[in-house]
């Protein structure tokens, strides 16, 4: 997913444009990441408003999820009509792993796995 795209300015120049999603990583342990697990998130760019990302299932690895319009004001050209259209806020799950495990550890994993 790409974080910015190009706009043609000045007959061919291209300038950077910032895209109106935003993004989020949260970093969840290992026990976390298979039992599930709850957070509330702060949301200064929408005035403080809270929103509770709950997760019931097994999250992987650097996997995702999209909340729709709950990113920046979109960019209107200067002879746009202002919507207050959002972009999206995409929030990427970290997995901590442990650096190592006990012998009593891994045999109680392989009991539960």
């Amino acid at each position: 997913m790409p974080f910015d795209t190009n706009a043609e300015v000045n007959g061919g120049a291209s300038a950077p444009k910032i895209s109106p999603n935003m993004h989020l990583t949260i970093t969840i342990r290992l026990l976390e990441s298979l039992t599930g697990f709850t957070r509330l998130v702060t949301l200064k760019h929408l005035g403080g408003r809270k929103l509770r990302i709950q997760k019931y299932n097994v999250t992987r690895h650097d996997s995702y999820d999209v909340y729709p319009d709950m990113g920046r004001l979109k960019e209107v050209g200067p002879d746009e009509f202002d919507t207050g259209e959002r972009g999206d806020l995409i929030v990427t799950y970290h997995v901590k792993f442990p650096q190592t495990l006990t012998s009593q550890q891994k045999q109680r994993l392989n009991e539960v796995l």
